[in-house]
């Protein structure tokens, strides 16, 4: 579990009648970094955190962040970063740098190792490389996805997104992208 302060707990003996035990772990990132998105990415045995905030000394990119679950402990650096004036982002104009891209969830395609992440304040789906470039960025029809904040894949890469549904009922929906 991630709290958006970037604070870590391990919860173990969930499904028992005792408390489950819990355990916390630090990372560099704080609330002002506002961690929302967090994933397992068992190729790497690690978690990958997405900042939707600002980054601590930099505005021209998002860091995505990995805890290593070996060693139980997080680089200061980031995995990689997402270029805030990368084309592929589309035109902010109006907007500040930093609100360029503001990643709801994170997770990793289980066959082909590619990132995805949402963003739930303007609803879009974008495809990364396992190291960090944008391959592909989808706007998704808000009417369908009113604020998209999760999103998972089962074992055979089949794609879902949750919305929380702004002012309406959240829902699930099942994703097919079109090459």
């Amino acid at each position: 579990v991630v709290r958006s302060d970037g604070r870590l707990f391990e919860v173990d003996n969930i499904n028992s009648t005792s408390s489950p035990k819990v355990k916390e772990y630090a990372t560099p990132l704080t609330a002002n970094n506002n961690v929302e998105g967090l994933t397992y990415d068992a190729k790497h045995n690690r978690l990958l955190l997405a900042i939707k905030g600002a980054e601590t000394n930099a505005q021209d990119f998002k860091g995505v962040y990995a805890f290593d679950l070996s060693t139980k402990k997080m680089v200061a650096e980031p995995l990689f970063k997402i270029n805030l004036t990368d084309p592929a982002l589309g035109q902010y104009k109006g907007k500040k740098l930093n609100n360029a891209l503001q990643p709801s969830e994170i997770a990793v395609h289980p066959q082909n190792g590619n990132i995805y992440l949402t963003e739930g304040s303007n609803p879009q789906l974008f495809v990364l490389n396992p190291q960090g470039k944008i391959l592909a960025r989808h706007k998704l029809d808000n009417s369908i996805f009113p604020q998209p904040e999760g999103i998972t894949f089962t074992p055979a890469g089949d794609l879902f997104i949750s919305n929380e549904g702004q002012k309406g009922s959240g829902n699930i929906v099942q994703v097919q992208i079109k090459n």
